[in-house]
């Protein structure tokens, strides 16, 4: 009998220090899998900052250049009557077309790590949806770029500057390719807005 109760402290201490360790371990692994999920948290944020960042800054230079091409546009189009003049060339400023220059760095190193795979749905299909009209205005801008440089071999800086109402057509293609990018722009950045709101302080 005495023996029996000699065992059962010794049995009581082993389950103690058995739940002890078990309970130490489950807590780490949470602790751990809190640490990892908060880390991933802070790596889609600066993710999302860095698209968000990046696509404001294009918004930013295709509005300019919208902003360039409507004032050619304007100022072509009080020209276009039968005894209309062709313009100077100093009209055209900063080129005869001016394309804005656009970034794609932050989404291209975003889908090479994989690090969409965290982000909410819509706003990736958002911001996909405006690299890929970006990409087809750069595609669209450099070939109006290959038809002005024809254009200036061909006929020389103010031979160019005559073909002005042809010229007119190719400025209004890029105004309206860059109006409809920003709304693509617009657009995405409503959806980041509209998910911080909804997201959990």
């Amino acid at each position: 009998m005495s023996e029996s109760h000699g065992l059962a402290p010794t049995l009581r201490d082993l389950l103690v220090e058995t739940f002890a360790v078990v309970l130490g371990i489950v807590l780490g692994l949470g602790a751990t899998a809190w640490v990892e999920a908060r880390s991933e948290r802070a790596h889609t944020r600066a993710v999302r900052a860095f698209i968000v960042g990046e696509v404001t800054a294009n918004r930013d230079s295709v509005a300019a250049s919208r902003d360039y091409h409507a004032g050619l546009m304007d100022s072509l189009y009080t020209r276009m009557g039968p005894d209309g003049t062709a313009p100077s060339v100093r009209l055209f400023s900063r080129g005869f077309i001016h394309p804005a220059t656009t970034l794609s760095t932050a989404w291209d190193a975003a889908v090479a790590t994989d690090a969409l795979t965290a982000m909410d749905y819509d706003e990736v299909l958002a911001f996909s949806r405006v690299y890929a009209a970006q990409q087809r205005y750069g595609e669209s801008s450099r070939e109006g770029g290959r038809v002005i440089y024809a254009e200036l071999l061909a006929r020389g800086t103010p031979g160019l500057a005559e073909n002005y109402r042809n010229l007119f057509s190719l400025i209004a293609a890029s105004r309206y390719l860059e109006t409809d990018l920003i709304r693509e722009y617009d657009r995405a950045l409503a959806a980041v807005r509209a998910d911080s709101m909804q997201a959990p302080g």
